[in-house]
Protein backbone atom coordinates (compact mmCIF):
# COMPACT_ATOMS: atom_id res chain seq x y z
CA UNK A 1 0.00 0.00 0.00
CA UNK A 2 1.44 3.38 -1.09
CA UNK A 3 2.61 5.64 1.98
CA UNK A 4 0.58 8.93 1.37
CA UNK A 5 0.97 12.24 2.40
CA UNK A 6 -1.72 14.72 2.23
CA UNK A 7 -1.36 18.76 1.14
CA UNK A 8 -3.68 21.47 1.74
CA UNK A 9 -3.25 24.63 -0.01
CA UNK A 10 -3.34 27.90 1.41
CA UNK A 11 -4.46 31.43 0.36
CA UNK A 12 -3.73 32.39 -3.01
CA UNK A 13 -5.46 29.07 -4.23
CA UNK A 14 -8.66 30.34 -4.93
CA UNK A 15 -10.16 31.15 -8.52
CA UNK A 16 -14.13 31.84 -9.79
CA UNK A 17 -15.63 28.38 -10.12
CA UNK A 18 -13.75 26.89 -7.34
CA UNK A 19 -15.20 23.49 -6.57
CA UNK A 20 -18.32 23.85 -9.01
CA UNK A 21 -17.06 20.29 -11.05
CA UNK A 22 -17.60 18.54 -7.37
CA UNK A 23 -20.37 19.82 -6.15
CA UNK A 24 -22.24 19.39 -9.71
CA UNK A 25 -21.18 15.78 -9.80
CA UNK A 26 -21.85 14.75 -6.00
CA UNK A 27 -24.69 14.26 -3.40
CA UNK A 28 -22.08 14.67 -0.76
CA UNK A 29 -20.36 17.81 -1.93
CA UNK A 30 -23.80 19.57 -2.36
CA UNK A 31 -25.20 18.71 1.68
CA UNK A 32 -20.99 19.61 2.19
CA UNK A 33 -22.01 23.46 0.95
CA UNK A 34 -25.34 23.63 2.02
CA UNK A 35 -24.35 22.76 5.89
CA UNK A 36 -21.38 25.60 5.44
CA UNK A 37 -23.92 28.11 4.34
CA UNK A 38 -26.25 27.72 7.09
CA UNK A 39 -23.70 27.55 9.65
CA UNK A 40 -22.05 30.70 8.16
CA UNK A 41 -24.94 32.35 6.89
CA UNK A 42 -23.10 32.46 3.81
CA UNK A 43 -24.15 31.56 0.73
CA UNK A 44 -20.95 29.75 -0.67
CA UNK A 45 -22.28 28.61 -3.87
CA UNK A 46 -22.62 31.83 -4.82
CA UNK A 47 -19.38 33.11 -3.21
CA UNK A 48 -17.70 30.46 -4.63
CA UNK A 49 -18.50 30.17 -8.28
CA UNK A 50 -20.07 33.44 -8.89
CA UNK A 51 -18.52 36.14 -6.97
CA UNK A 52 -16.17 38.76 -8.66
CA UNK A 53 -12.21 38.02 -8.57
CA UNK A 54 -11.12 41.24 -6.46
CA UNK A 55 -14.28 40.19 -4.18
CA UNK A 56 -13.02 36.20 -3.75
CA UNK A 57 -9.50 37.24 -3.04
CA UNK A 58 -10.68 39.04 -0.59
CA UNK A 59 -9.05 37.53 2.83
CA UNK A 60 -11.95 36.58 4.95
CA UNK A 61 -13.71 35.27 1.68
CA UNK A 62 -10.76 33.29 0.08
CA UNK A 63 -9.91 31.56 3.65
CA UNK A 64 -13.88 30.59 3.85
CA UNK A 65 -13.76 29.52 0.17
CA UNK A 66 -10.38 27.74 -0.40
CA UNK A 67 -10.87 25.55 3.21
CA UNK A 68 -14.54 24.22 2.36
CA UNK A 69 -13.26 23.64 -1.26
CA UNK A 70 -10.47 21.38 0.47
CA UNK A 71 -12.78 19.55 2.78
CA UNK A 72 -14.98 18.56 0.04
CA UNK A 73 -12.15 17.69 -2.35
CA UNK A 74 -10.90 15.10 0.58
CA UNK A 75 -14.80 13.59 1.06
CA UNK A 76 -13.84 12.92 -2.61
CA UNK A 77 -10.78 11.48 -2.34
CA UNK A 78 -11.80 9.69 0.73
CA UNK A 79 -14.84 7.86 -1.01
CA UNK A 80 -12.91 7.62 -4.73
CA UNK A 81 -9.37 6.69 -3.64
CA UNK A 82 -9.47 5.76 -0.45
CA UNK A 83 -5.97 5.27 0.77
CA UNK A 84 -6.04 6.88 4.26
CA UNK A 85 -2.84 9.28 4.33
CA UNK A 86 0.31 8.46 6.36
CA UNK A 87 0.98 12.48 7.21
CA UNK A 88 -0.84 15.91 6.28
CA UNK A 89 -0.34 19.36 6.12
CA UNK A 90 -1.37 22.21 5.19
CA UNK A 91 0.44 25.72 3.59
CA UNK A 92 -0.70 28.35 5.97
CA UNK A 93 -4.93 28.32 6.19
CA UNK A 94 -4.40 25.14 4.59
CA UNK A 95 -3.02 23.52 7.98
CA UNK A 96 -6.43 24.26 9.87
CA UNK A 97 -7.86 21.99 6.46
CA UNK A 98 -5.78 19.23 7.26
CA UNK A 99 -6.33 19.65 11.25
CA UNK A 100 -10.08 19.27 9.95
CA UNK A 101 -9.25 16.20 7.98
CA UNK A 102 -8.08 14.26 10.42
CA UNK A 103 -10.27 14.60 12.69
CA UNK A 104 -9.10 17.33 15.45
CA UNK A 105 -11.18 20.26 14.68
CA UNK A 106 -14.91 19.61 14.06
CA UNK A 107 -16.28 20.60 10.32
CA UNK A 108 -18.79 23.56 12.35
CA UNK A 109 -15.81 24.93 14.79
CA UNK A 110 -13.64 24.86 12.20
CA UNK A 111 -15.87 26.89 9.36
CA UNK A 112 -16.03 29.49 12.23
CA UNK A 113 -12.21 29.42 13.19
CA UNK A 114 -11.18 29.67 9.51
CA UNK A 115 -14.26 32.69 9.02
CA UNK A 116 -12.63 34.60 12.18
CA UNK A 117 -9.05 33.86 11.30
CA UNK A 118 -10.20 35.04 7.67
CA UNK A 119 -11.72 38.47 9.74
CA UNK A 120 -9.13 38.84 12.08
CA UNK A 121 -6.23 39.00 9.80
CA UNK A 122 -8.55 41.35 7.25
CA UNK A 123 -8.63 43.97 10.47
CA UNK A 124 -5.61 43.86 11.83
CA UNK A 125 -3.59 46.06 9.15
CA UNK A 126 -5.49 49.15 7.35
CA UNK A 127 -5.43 48.84 3.52
CA UNK A 128 -1.90 49.84 2.17
CA UNK A 129 0.19 49.77 5.09
CA UNK A 130 1.64 46.11 4.31
CA UNK A 131 2.60 44.26 1.28
CA UNK A 132 3.77 40.99 0.54
CA UNK A 133 6.66 39.97 -2.28
CA UNK A 134 8.05 36.54 -3.39
CA UNK A 135 11.65 36.89 -3.85
CA UNK A 136 13.14 33.64 -6.53
CA UNK A 137 16.07 33.10 -7.33
CA UNK A 138 18.31 33.78 -3.77
CA UNK A 139 18.88 31.31 -0.77
CA UNK A 140 16.21 32.01 2.44
CA UNK A 141 19.62 32.77 4.25
CA UNK A 142 20.64 35.88 2.43
CA UNK A 143 16.96 36.95 2.17
CA UNK A 144 16.78 36.62 6.11
CA UNK A 145 20.28 38.49 6.51
CA UNK A 146 18.96 41.19 4.61
CA UNK A 147 15.49 41.73 5.83
CA UNK A 148 17.35 41.67 9.20
CA UNK A 149 19.36 44.55 8.35
CA UNK A 150 16.37 46.57 7.02
CA UNK A 151 13.80 46.09 9.20
CA UNK A 152 13.43 48.23 12.12
CA UNK A 153 10.41 49.19 14.64
CA UNK A 154 8.69 51.32 12.50
CA UNK A 155 9.12 49.52 9.19
CA UNK A 156 9.39 45.98 10.09
CA UNK A 157 9.62 43.58 7.22
CA UNK A 158 11.25 40.14 7.06
CA UNK A 159 10.27 36.27 5.98
CA UNK A 160 7.30 34.79 5.37
CA UNK A 161 6.78 31.46 3.78
CA UNK A 162 10.26 29.39 3.07
CA UNK A 163 8.43 27.94 0.72
CA UNK A 164 11.33 26.08 -1.81
CA UNK A 165 14.91 26.64 -2.35
CA UNK A 166 14.36 28.97 -5.36
CA UNK A 167 11.25 31.09 -3.48
CA UNK A 168 10.86 33.03 -0.32
CA UNK A 169 8.17 35.60 0.22
CA UNK A 170 8.95 38.13 2.69
CA UNK A 171 6.32 40.29 4.32
CA UNK A 172 6.31 43.58 6.22
CA UNK A 173 5.06 47.54 5.98
CA UNK A 174 4.91 48.56 2.51
CA UNK A 175 8.12 50.36 2.77
CA UNK A 176 10.24 48.07 4.37
CA UNK A 177 9.00 45.48 1.96
CA UNK A 178 10.23 47.40 -1.09
CA UNK A 179 13.62 49.12 0.52
CA UNK A 180 14.20 44.70 0.86
CA UNK A 181 13.13 43.62 -2.42
CA UNK A 182 15.45 46.40 -4.29
CA UNK A 183 18.42 45.35 -1.95
CA UNK A 184 17.47 41.77 -2.75
CA UNK A 185 17.05 42.81 -6.77
CA UNK A 186 20.68 44.40 -6.46
CA UNK A 187 21.90 40.74 -5.90
CA UNK A 188 20.37 38.78 -8.39
CA UNK A 189 17.10 38.34 -7.04
CA UNK A 190 13.53 38.67 -8.96
CA UNK A 191 10.87 40.10 -7.44
CA UNK A 192 7.19 39.02 -7.29
CA UNK A 193 4.92 41.61 -5.21
CA UNK A 194 1.87 39.40 -4.13
CA UNK A 195 -2.03 40.24 -4.76
CA UNK A 196 -3.01 39.75 -0.65
CA UNK A 197 -4.37 42.31 1.00
CA UNK A 198 -2.21 42.07 3.74
CA UNK A 199 1.39 41.23 5.34
CA UNK A 200 0.69 38.09 6.33
CA UNK A 201 2.91 35.79 8.93
CA UNK A 202 4.51 38.73 10.54
CA UNK A 203 4.45 40.34 13.32
CA UNK A 204 1.98 43.03 12.00
CA UNK A 205 -0.34 40.41 12.39
CA UNK A 206 -0.04 40.21 16.40
CA UNK A 207 -3.65 42.37 17.01
CA UNK A 208 -5.11 38.93 15.36
CA UNK A 209 -2.98 36.08 16.60
CA UNK A 210 -3.93 37.73 20.02
CA UNK A 211 -7.77 37.98 19.29
CA UNK A 212 -7.40 34.62 17.43
CA UNK A 213 -6.29 32.66 20.86
CA UNK A 214 -9.19 33.56 22.09
CA UNK A 215 -11.19 32.12 18.98
CA UNK A 216 -9.56 29.07 19.67
CA UNK A 217 -9.45 28.82 23.51
CA UNK A 218 -13.10 27.66 23.19
CA UNK A 219 -13.28 24.94 20.01
CA UNK A 220 -12.29 21.14 21.76
CA UNK A 221 -9.87 19.42 20.03
CA UNK A 222 -9.60 16.07 19.69
CA UNK A 223 -7.30 12.77 18.50
CA UNK A 224 -5.22 12.85 15.54
CA UNK A 225 -6.68 10.19 13.31
CA UNK A 226 -3.67 10.74 11.33
CA UNK A 227 -0.39 12.65 12.19
CA UNK A 228 -0.11 16.41 11.12
CA UNK A 229 2.92 18.57 10.63
CA UNK A 230 2.67 21.85 11.68
CA UNK A 231 3.55 25.23 9.80
CA UNK A 232 5.69 26.36 12.64
CA UNK A 233 8.00 23.54 13.75
CA UNK A 234 7.89 21.76 10.32
CA UNK A 235 7.37 18.50 12.49
CA UNK A 236 4.51 16.55 13.61
CA UNK A 237 1.89 17.99 16.58
CA UNK A 238 2.70 16.52 20.16
CA UNK A 239 -1.07 16.17 20.71
CA UNK A 240 -4.19 17.95 20.22
CA UNK A 241 -3.90 20.32 23.52
CA UNK A 242 -0.77 22.40 21.39
CA UNK A 243 -2.80 22.77 18.16
CA UNK A 244 -4.19 26.43 19.82
CA UNK A 245 -0.57 27.53 20.62
CA UNK A 246 0.48 26.46 16.95
CA UNK A 247 -2.03 28.23 15.21
CA UNK A 248 -1.96 31.41 16.82
CA UNK A 249 1.82 31.74 15.90
CA UNK A 250 1.72 30.72 12.62
CA UNK A 251 0.04 33.71 12.10
CA UNK A 252 3.48 35.91 13.44
CA UNK A 253 5.75 33.15 12.29
CA UNK A 254 7.52 31.87 9.02
CA UNK A 255 5.42 29.09 7.07
CA UNK A 256 7.69 26.51 7.01
CA UNK A 257 7.28 25.00 3.84
CA UNK A 258 10.03 23.35 2.52
CA UNK A 259 11.38 22.17 5.96
CA UNK A 260 7.62 20.36 5.95
CA UNK A 261 8.26 18.93 2.52
CA UNK A 262 11.79 17.47 3.68
CA UNK A 263 10.36 16.10 6.64
CA UNK A 264 7.67 14.08 4.93
CA UNK A 265 10.68 13.14 2.43
CA UNK A 266 12.63 11.73 5.28
CA UNK A 267 9.83 9.55 6.17
CA UNK A 268 9.72 7.68 3.00
CA UNK A 269 6.27 8.92 1.16
CA UNK A 270 5.27 6.94 -1.94
CA UNK A 271 2.91 9.68 -2.83
CA UNK A 272 2.14 13.54 -2.55
CA UNK A 273 -1.18 14.31 -3.03
CA UNK A 274 -2.91 17.84 -3.38
CA UNK A 275 -6.62 18.46 -1.87
CA UNK A 276 -7.84 21.22 -2.88
CA UNK A 277 -8.48 23.82 -5.45
CA UNK A 278 -5.74 24.54 -8.09
CA UNK A 279 -2.25 22.57 -8.15
CA UNK A 280 -0.39 25.41 -6.48
CA UNK A 281 1.24 22.81 -3.71
CA UNK A 282 2.36 20.67 -6.84
CA UNK A 283 4.20 23.43 -8.83
CA UNK A 284 5.95 24.40 -5.60
CA UNK A 285 7.49 20.15 -5.02
CA UNK A 286 8.49 20.59 -8.49
CA UNK A 287 11.04 23.97 -7.50
CA UNK A 288 11.81 21.54 -4.84
CA UNK A 289 12.76 18.67 -6.47
CA UNK A 290 10.09 16.50 -6.13
CA UNK A 291 8.28 15.80 -9.69
CA UNK A 292 7.23 11.80 -9.62
CA UNK A 293 4.60 11.10 -7.75
CA UNK A 294 2.91 13.90 -6.93
CA UNK A 295 -1.02 14.65 -7.77
CA UNK A 296 -3.82 16.95 -7.07
CA UNK A 297 -7.19 16.28 -6.88
CA UNK A 298 -8.33 18.89 -9.01
CA UNK A 299 -6.98 17.59 -12.10
CA UNK A 300 -8.80 15.10 -13.86
CA UNK A 301 -5.65 13.14 -14.92
CA UNK A 302 -4.24 12.56 -11.14
CA UNK A 303 -7.47 11.66 -9.79
CA UNK A 304 -7.68 9.05 -13.33
CA UNK A 305 -4.09 8.06 -11.75
CA UNK A 306 -5.10 7.36 -8.44
CA UNK A 307 -7.46 5.08 -9.66
CA UNK A 308 -5.09 3.18 -10.64
CA UNK A 309 -3.70 3.08 -7.90
CA UNK A 310 -6.33 1.74 -5.48
CA UNK A 311 -7.88 -0.71 -8.14
CA UNK A 312 -4.13 -1.68 -7.97
CA UNK A 313 -4.11 -2.58 -4.47
CA UNK A 314 -7.53 -4.15 -4.42
CA UNK A 315 -6.02 -6.66 -7.00
CA UNK A 316 -3.17 -7.37 -4.70
CA UNK A 317 -5.60 -8.92 -2.08
CA UNK A 318 -6.29 -12.13 -4.00
CA UNK A 319 -2.55 -12.40 -4.85
CA UNK A 320 -1.45 -11.72 -0.97
CA UNK A 321 -4.49 -14.22 -0.22
CA UNK A 322 -2.12 -16.74 -2.33
CA UNK A 323 0.58 -15.64 -1.41
CA UNK A 324 0.12 -16.32 2.58
CA UNK A 325 -1.95 -19.51 1.81
CA UNK A 326 1.14 -21.25 0.30
CA UNK A 327 3.90 -19.62 2.50
CA UNK A 328 2.23 -20.33 6.35
CA UNK A 329 3.72 -23.88 7.81
CA UNK A 330 0.95 -26.49 7.94
CA UNK A 331 0.77 -28.35 11.34
CA UNK A 332 -2.11 -30.84 10.32
CA UNK A 333 -1.44 -34.13 9.45
CA UNK A 334 -4.89 -35.23 8.77
CA UNK A 335 -4.81 -35.70 4.63
CA UNK A 336 -8.64 -35.27 4.11
CA UNK A 337 -8.63 -32.10 6.25
CA UNK A 338 -5.76 -30.91 4.33
CA UNK A 339 -7.77 -31.35 1.19
CA UNK A 340 -10.95 -29.70 1.99
CA UNK A 341 -9.73 -27.05 4.05
CA UNK A 342 -7.04 -26.24 2.25
CA UNK A 343 -6.53 -27.42 -1.70
CA UNK A 344 -10.10 -26.51 -1.98
CA UNK A 345 -9.86 -23.63 -1.03
CA UNK A 346 -6.57 -21.80 -2.37
CA UNK A 347 -8.17 -23.46 -5.43
CA UNK A 348 -11.12 -21.05 -5.56
CA UNK A 349 -8.76 -18.39 -4.76
CA UNK A 350 -6.40 -18.93 -7.72
CA UNK A 351 -9.23 -19.68 -10.06
CA UNK A 352 -10.70 -15.63 -8.79
CA UNK A 353 -6.96 -14.56 -9.26
CA UNK A 354 -6.99 -16.13 -12.97
CA UNK A 355 -10.05 -14.79 -14.32
CA UNK A 356 -9.19 -11.15 -13.00
CA UNK A 357 -5.77 -11.29 -15.03
CA UNK A 358 -7.63 -13.04 -18.39
CA UNK A 359 -10.75 -10.46 -17.99
CA UNK A 360 -8.44 -7.71 -16.76
CA UNK A 361 -11.38 -6.40 -14.65
CA UNK A 362 -10.64 -5.20 -10.45
CA UNK A 363 -11.98 -7.31 -7.89
CA UNK A 364 -14.85 -6.56 -5.92
CA UNK A 365 -15.45 -6.13 -2.50
CA UNK A 366 -17.45 -9.00 -2.00
CA UNK A 367 -14.76 -10.98 -4.03
CA UNK A 368 -12.04 -9.93 -1.98
CA UNK A 369 -13.82 -11.09 1.51
CA UNK A 370 -14.53 -14.26 -0.09
CA UNK A 371 -10.90 -14.42 -0.78
CA UNK A 372 -10.20 -13.07 2.76
CA UNK A 373 -12.76 -15.83 4.30
CA UNK A 374 -11.27 -19.02 2.28
CA UNK A 375 -7.84 -17.97 3.20
CA UNK A 376 -8.62 -17.50 7.15
CA UNK A 377 -10.37 -21.14 6.58
CA UNK A 378 -6.81 -22.87 5.59
CA UNK A 379 -5.32 -20.99 8.39
CA UNK A 380 -7.83 -22.95 10.51
CA UNK A 381 -6.94 -26.03 8.67
CA UNK A 382 -3.32 -25.51 9.10
CA UNK A 383 -3.72 -25.25 12.68
CA UNK A 384 -1.98 -21.72 12.49
CA UNK A 385 -2.04 -19.79 16.21
CA UNK A 386 -4.42 -16.83 16.46
CA UNK A 387 -1.74 -14.53 16.92
CA UNK A 388 -0.14 -15.32 13.60
CA UNK A 389 -3.58 -15.35 11.68
CA UNK A 390 -3.68 -11.91 13.01
CA UNK A 391 -0.45 -11.18 11.92
CA UNK A 392 -0.73 -12.08 8.25
CA UNK A 393 -4.22 -10.21 8.18
CA UNK A 394 -2.56 -7.25 9.33
CA UNK A 395 -0.42 -7.24 6.77
CA UNK A 396 -2.40 -7.57 4.41
CA UNK A 397 -4.69 -4.95 5.39
CA UNK A 398 -1.49 -2.56 5.74
CA UNK A 399 -0.16 -3.52 2.28
CA UNK A 400 -3.67 -3.07 0.51
CA UNK A 401 -4.95 -0.31 2.65
CA UNK A 402 -8.42 -2.78 2.74
CA UNK A 403 -8.36 -2.88 6.96
CA UNK A 404 -11.27 -0.45 7.46
CA UNK A 405 -13.01 -2.35 4.32
CA UNK A 406 -12.78 -5.66 5.69
CA UNK A 407 -11.63 -6.09 9.48
CA UNK A 408 -14.89 -5.96 11.05
CA UNK A 409 -16.21 -8.67 8.41
CA UNK A 410 -13.51 -11.06 9.10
Amino acid sequence: MPRVALLFPGQGSQFVGMGKALWEHNEEVQALFANAGRILDLDMVKLCFESQPKTLTETHNAQIAIFLCSVASYQVYMKEIGIKPVFAAGHSLGELSALCCSGVIDFEDALRIVRQRGLLMHQAVPPGIGKMAAVIGLVSATIEEVCRSISSDDEPVGVANLNTPKQTVISGTVAGVEKACAELESLGGRIVFLDVAGPFHCPLMQPAADRFNGVLREVAMRDFSYPVVSNVSAFLYRKPASVPEMLVSQLVSPVRWHDTIQFLRNQNMDLFVEVGPKAKIKRMLKDSGIEQNVYATDEPDDMAALRSFKQDCFRSVITKCLAAAVCTPNANDNVDEYKVGVVEPYKQIERLHNELDESKRQPTVSEMLDALRLLRTIFATKKVSANEQAERFDLIYDQTGTRELFESKL
